[in-house]
């Protein structure tokens, strides 16, 4: 047997005849109650992807630096998003770092000595990393700068006052999804974004911003999802016209402080979907909506009281009317 998938199986531990599938390419154990992943892993020595996303496991055996045809390592759980450590990961041991052909890992947490060791993952895609200290930034960068491959990043900061620095950092040139969680030093968009032009997918969280960040990857024209997640801590968003061509998917929540949000007409002319979450002082549906003539779905959760009354009112109907589908969630 060479694929064996259990996902969503009622199960809360392998039995030992797992481990005896010596041809196994493929273990899938996500979204089960197994709590334990037992060292016997070890003997799985053709193994090549490993999936225990949203299971309760919190460790994994040192045996899984012992799989050498490694791949696929996805051990990350996801709780609600609005809160800081939504995204979960476990640790790993830094000999992980001698698996040569790992092209995924997702999620990790982070410590020194692993982040310096990083860079031998030559085939690596896609890193998703916890705990992340202002201090490890410099070193991480270094190894993703080894990562010719290197697509996909998420950076999560080890908490809320941790700050992140990624000023004066050389450019990711083929990085297409980037997810920063972490307060941002200077209370501005780093300027490595400036270098940033093939990102797809932009998600920011946490971070603190001062001044309106749209405008610093406004040249970032193949972006088709952008998340905002209490990333700006200032009054105004604009969306210039000409801005964001490519964007289908845009989610704005709990930027607390945002009392307008400006579309220019000629921007985001490829919206589809337009998220509002939590904007609490936010009283009055975007005027500029009405341009958005791409826009088929608008989601709108916890949103004030005065939001939702201007929406059921004939002032903000007249701006939503072209808008297929409207979902309200008191």
């Amino acid at each position: 047997m060479r694929v064996l998938c259990l996902k969503s199986s009622k199960i809360d531990r392998l039995p030992d005849v797992v481990f005896e599938l010596f041809n196994l390419h493929y273990l899938d154990l996500s979204h089960t109650e197994i709590k334990v992943i037992p060292k016997s892993l070890g003997r799985l020595k053709l193994l090549q992807t490993l999936d225990v996303e949203q299971t309760l496991v919190e460790q994994l055996p040192h045996e899984i630096t012992k799989l050498p045809k490694l791949r696929h390592l996805l051990v990350f759980s996801r709780r609600d998003n609005r809160i800081f450590d939504w995204y979960l990961g476990v640790p790993i041991p830094v000999e992980i770092c001698g698996l040569k052909d790992l092209q995924i890992l997702d999620a990790i947490e982070a410590n020194q000595n692993l982040v310096s060791q990083l860079g031998s993952l030559a085939m690596l895609r896609t890193i998703y990393l916890l705990k992340v200290k202002g201090s490890y930034i410099s070193g991480l960068w270094f190894s993703f700068l080894k990562m010719p491959h290197l697509i996909e990043v998420g950076i999560f900061a080890s908490d809320k006052d941790e700050v992140l620095n990624f000023e004066d950092l050389n450019p990711l040139p083929y990085l297409e999804k980037l997810y920063l969680q972490g307060k941002l030093e200077g209370g501005a968009s780093p300027s490595v974004f400036s270098s940033l032009g093939n990102i797809r997918i932009l998600g920011m969280g946490w971070s603190r911003l001062r001044a309106d960040p749209l405008s610093s990857f406004s040249h970032m024209s193949n972006l088709t999802n952008l998340i905002l997640l209490r990333a700006y801590d200032g009054h105004v968003l604009t969306f210039c016209s000409g801005w964001f061509p490519k964007l289908k998917d845009l989610h704005l929540a709990d930027l607390l402080h945002l009392t307008r949000i400006n579309f220019e007409e000629g921007t985001t002319q490829s919206l589809y979907r337009f998220r509002l979450v939590g904007l609490r002082s936010l009283t009055k549906v975007p005027e500029g909506v009405r341009y958005l003539c791409s826009l088929q779905e608008m989601v709108i959760r916890n949103m004030p009281v005065g939001f939702v009354e201007n929406l059921r009112g004939n002032e903000g109907q007249a701006i939503v009317r072209h808008i297929a589908t409207v979902t309200l969630f008191d």
